[in-house]
């Protein structure tokens, strides 16, 4: 059964009943690997909690990006995919917002980033992190909800550019550690981009007047 959720939308989009950018309530399918190989060849046993927890992450996400799609396209012009206008702001949230999940996660798990960023010989690092994640929680907020995206932008790609050299040094660490520091350097080296993006088109992402920050 649920297979034929991307099934749905796939006959929907091709009869033109939803657009194409629906298609994007397809992509969570990949996450029920687990849950179809227990209905499939182990039904008559206890179904695991990796596999409930799953087939719950599939049924939110499909319906996050089916509405996420149709948001982006309801207002496009004739003949055009995607409203720009639309697909920017939308940008702007989802860029807003994980940013944000990245800083609470900071905060959270204080002590264990405490004791990671101790390993690269950081003083007081409870200290370091409160006070890198409290603008930096300012600063994902205001991109999230459209304020003073430009200065947020500023510090989030500073934040990036300290945080990355510092703590992400893939090519002064053990050959152990080496693949996974990059692998968290060349992330953030992306996340560094989208926060230069989002410095340089502020203006019409911003929910406020333009010189009001």
């Amino acid at each position: 059964m649920v297979l034929l959720a991307p099934v749905a939308l796939g006959v929907s989009v091709a009869v033109g009943q939803l657009p194409a950018l629906a298609l994007l309530g397809a992509v969570p399918v990949v996450v029920l690997a687990r849950p179809v190989s227990w209905a499939l060849t182990m039904p008559s046993t206890a179904v695991s909690t990796d596999a409930l927890r799953e087939n719950v992450i599939w049924v939110l996400a499909t319906n996050l990006l089916v509405a996420a799609g149709l948001v982006v396209a309801v207002d496009a012009p004739a003949g055009v995919l995607v409203d720009p206008a639309l697909a920017q702001q939308a940008a702007r949230v989802v860029v807003g917002l994980g940013f944000l999940v990245l800083t609470l996660n900071n905060v959270f798990n204080l002590d264990d980033v405490a004791a990671l960023i101790t390993d690269k010989g950081v003083a007081f690092p409870r200290l370091v992190i409160l006070g890198a994640s409290v603008p930096m929680l300012a600063a994902s907020a205001g991109v999230l909800v459209g304020v003073c995206i430009q200065p947020a932008a500023a510090y989030i790609a500073v934040f990036l550019i300290g945080s990355t050299v510092v703590f992400h040094n893939f090519w002064s660490v053990p050959a152990g550690e080496a693949d996974n520091e990059a692998f968290h350097f060349f992330k953030n080296l992306v996340l560094l981009g989208v926060a230069l993006l989002l410095f340089a088109f502020a203006a019409p992402l911003t929910t406020v007047p333009v010189g009001v920050c």
